[in-house]
């Protein structure tokens, strides 16, 4: 998917619903059904230049600490670098084991009570 926010049980993707459905059923295959909830791009801000990006404010009952994002490009982090893993852009190469490493990190940091400071410490 490449551009992600995850909130401990759910996903923000600026992907279409339809491409992040099948995403988040291969990573629920992967973790046991860890995620509950999914938002896509029709929830994302649409600028003029045909960027998506994702708006952390709709998750406003949601503490900083509780999320991640994870995006292919740095400026869709912005302002909540803290909260970012950045990561390669899918190519549609078969081979591509990003996701899965992705995976081993989402399943690694949801055991902390601030993702902010695993994210500092691992990457």
């Amino acid at each position: 998917m490449g551009s992600e926010m995850c909130i401990r049980d759910r996903i923000y993707t600026a992907a279409t619903f339809e491409y992040a459905e099948k995403i988040v059923g291969f990573l629920n295959k992967m973790s046991g059904n860890s995620i509950k909830g999914l938002h896509a791009r029709d929830k994302c801000i649409k600028l003029s230049n045909g960027k998506v990006y994702k708006d952390p404010r709709i998750f406003s009952q949601v503490k900083q600490t509780d999320y991640l994002i994870v995006d292919d490009t740095l400026d869709c982090m912005l302002p909540v670098i803290d909260n970012g893993i950045l990561v390669k852009p899918f190519t549609d190469d078969r081979h591509d084991t990003e996701l899965l490493g992705l995976l081993k990190i989402v399943r690694d940091a949801i055991m902390f009570d601030d993702l902010r400071y695993f994210l500092a410490k691992k990457l």
